[in-house]
């Protein structure tokens, strides 16, 4: 069996397993049903990312509504806009985009100048102060400071994907590690009935590993095939 059969037999079991799991967890621990269908389907939605494949934001569009109902039975509002007003619409046109401008599966990845990544940065921290102050003071408002890092890094990644830049893995991976500790959190607090999200946190951190490494290979890749070119004809 060749490395790549191999990787796509255990991300196969991994996809399999973490599915049974949410569902039986679901199931024994009396989760609704709109909190753990959604967890459902987004393990489809972070393998198709993991593969840099763009129908991944097309399910992952529809299924942000979803999510936006769970979120506000929490009190995890950072979460709600983030899930509705910007993930849903965003990851709808992220689709068209890149199918429009299509490289195989995916598109053209780029990055960004460095004195624009520097303000990229010094602006996402400026948006985190002004929305933790915001956040905490509403009713009902739930592990703020994690709450507000999964609204901006998952805001800000969710754009930069749109546009294909580099620099939305930074913001995903920040996203992804406040998500699992906010159900770390959630079910150490004695809320079992969140391993539905939890176990579905857990498949998205190894997916959104596995996507760093393909959107690098393939970042790399076609900067190699432009450069090549250049370089033709040349002793």
């Amino acid at each position: 069996m060749s490395e790549k059969k191999r990787i796509d037999a255990v991300n196969y079991a991994l996809l399999a397993i973490c599915f049974a799991a949410i569902l039986v967890s679901g199931i024994l621990t009396g989760q609704k049903w709109f909190k753990m269908l959604p967890a459902l389907v987004s393990l489809f939605v972070f393998f198709l990312n993991s593969r840099v494949n763009r129908l991944g934001f097309l399910i992952g569009g529809l299924n942000s509504l979803l999510y936006g109902i769970g979120y506000f039975t929490e009190g995890l509002y950072g979460l709600l806009i983030q899930a509705v007003a910007v993930s849903a619409p965003v990851q709808l046109f992220t689709f068209a985009r890149w199918k429009k401008r299509a490289y195989g599966n995916a598109t053209e990845l780029k990055r960004l100048p460095v004195k624009w990544e520097i303000v990229l940065f010094v602006f996402a921290a400026a948006a985190w102060a002004a929305a933790f102050f915001a956040i905490r003071e509403l009713a009902g408002a739930n592990k703020s400071a994690l709450d507000v890092t999964c609204l901006v890094f998952g805001t800000a990644a969710t754009f930069l994907t749109m546009f294909a830049l580099m620099e939305s893995l930074v913001f995903q991976v920040g996203n992804i590690l406040s998500s699992l500790a906010i159900w770390c959190i959630q079910i150490a607090e004695g809320q079992f009935a969140e391993l539905t999200y939890f176990i579905g946190t857990v498949f998205s951190t190894y997916c959104t590993a596995v996507l760093c490494v393909n959107w690098i290979k393939l970042y790399k890749k076609q900067r190699a095939e432009k450069t090549l070119p250049a370089t033709e004809g040349k002793v």
